[in-house]
């Protein structure tokens, strides 16, 4: 069932105002680049959620890890159509983010900055982890848009490494993306089952994993094994990891969920959003202990 939120900023202190943005997405199915469905239909709206302050989107997807590098911005920069057996629409699809050669030059410098060397490949093509949810957001895309690979690493918690230096950067204008899925057992796709609840192992990892990001619970976030139906719900690591980089990215505010729903009872598409701020208090309803004393 869907549960939309609007994502809001967070506060680093008293005084400034976090400028990136951070989501996680379940990118889902290659099918969904040209299919209506209920996780498409939110994704249009969330695009319009962003701020207009942001200047360029980095995504972290679960079908870009290797080498370190940072790919896009260049002008030959295209779609890598890196899966089979799709209909034949799912490798027409056409979609072309604006070039931004000093902005992958900015992003690159920054990144080194905090410890993250990467090669620079503004040519590169961008997975369908980053794409097939970013052109329904934004059919017509106004920012650059960058795929930032990182190695392939079974290890939960050098991700949350990663994303602890990634936070450095979070006053930059950048709407970081995490591309996986907190569920994704292509083992145990139930093809008669498409949107709605997913299968009962399945709804209990998620809520599980929803309830320790709220916690800010980094011991079982990155031990997913712990949870209830966890060696189903993380066969391989390659989905998961990229939501253990988002929570710590976000840190110390929380992600909480913007959309939960499955597909096909294995497939979680569930987006996550950082939590808006406890309002402050008002110092007009404070009342002096005093005041409250009986004479």
């Amino acid at each position: 069932m869907a549960s939309p939120r609007t994502p809001i900023g967070i506060r680093d202190d008293a005084s400034r105002v976090r400028r990136g943005r951070v989501l996680f997405i379940s990118h889902g199915s290659p099918l969904y680049a040209v299919e209506d469905n209920p996780i498409v239909r939110f994704w249009r709206t969330l695009g319009s959620q962003m701020p207009a302050s942001l200047e360029a989107v980095i995504v972290i997807s679960a079908h870009g890890q290797g080498r370190a590098t940072l790919r896009g911005g260049g002008r030959d920069s295209g779609l890598a159509f890196d899966f089979s057996g799709f209909p034949q629409t799912c490798y027409e699809v056409g979609w072309a983010p604006p070039a931004g050669y000093e902005r992958h030059a900015q992003i690159v410098t920054d990144l080194e900055s905090v410890g993250l060397r990467v090669d620079p490949d503004p040519e590169g093509l961008l997975d369908h982890g980053v794409w097939v949810p970013l052109q329904a957001m934004w059919p017509k895309p106004v920012l650059p848009v960058f795929s930032l690979v990182l190695p392939e690493d079974p290890d939960f918690g050098h991700w949350w490494q990663w994303g602890e230096r990634l936070a450095s950067l979070i006053n930059r204008p950048y709407l970081w993306i995490a591309s996986g899925g907190i569920v994704h057992n292509l083992m145990r796709l139930d093809w008669n089952r498409r949107f709605g609840a997913g299968s009962d192992w399945a709804e209990s990892f998620a809520d599980w994993v929803t309830r320790r990001l709220a916690d800010g619970d980094r011991d079982a976030i990155t031990h997913p094994a712990q949870g209830p139906g966890g060696a189903w719900a993380v066969p391989t690591p390659e989905h998961y990891a990229p939501l253990v980089l988002a929570a710590a990215l976000t840190a110390p505010a929380r992600l909480v969920p913007l959309y939960q729903g499955f597909d096909y009872g294995s497939l979680a598409l569930h987006v996550f959003g950082e939590a808006p701020p406890p309002p402050a208090p008002d110092p007009l309803s404070r009342v002096p202990l005093e005041a409250n004393a009986h004479a």
